[in-house]
């Protein structure tokens, strides 16, 4: 199955990983980070907190937002945001197209 890629929208809140409970990894208690350019992720399917979605990037992108593997994670809200906004512009699109004829 072929994965789906989001775009962080600029201005996003990030968190990087720790490690926690289990050794298993969380989204960080004491760092938080506001996106300074969008870019692109892909969802883990991780359940490591109730508000923030684990996202997995590139190692540069997880390197600026200091996590130490390549998850970061998302507010969850904003992440199902990201998910809509494709369908949301084809709608829009189909629609502009509809009204051109």
């Amino acid at each position: 199955m072929p994965s789906e890629k989001y775009r962080v929208p600029l201005g996003a809140r990030v968190k990087p990983s720790q490690i926690g409970h289990y050794n298993f990894w969380y989204p960080s208690e004491k760092h938080e980070y506001v996106s300074s350019d969008s870019f692109i992720c892909e969802k883990v399917e991780w359940q490591g907190s109730a508000n923030w979605q684990a996202i997995l990037v590139t190692a540069e992108q997880a390197k600026a937002y200091r996590s130490p593997i390549k998850v970061l994670w998302v507010e969850k809200n904003l992440f199902k945001d990201m998910v809509m906004a494709p369908r949301i512009r084809s709608r829009l699109k189909e629609r502009g197209n509809e009204n051109e004829r």
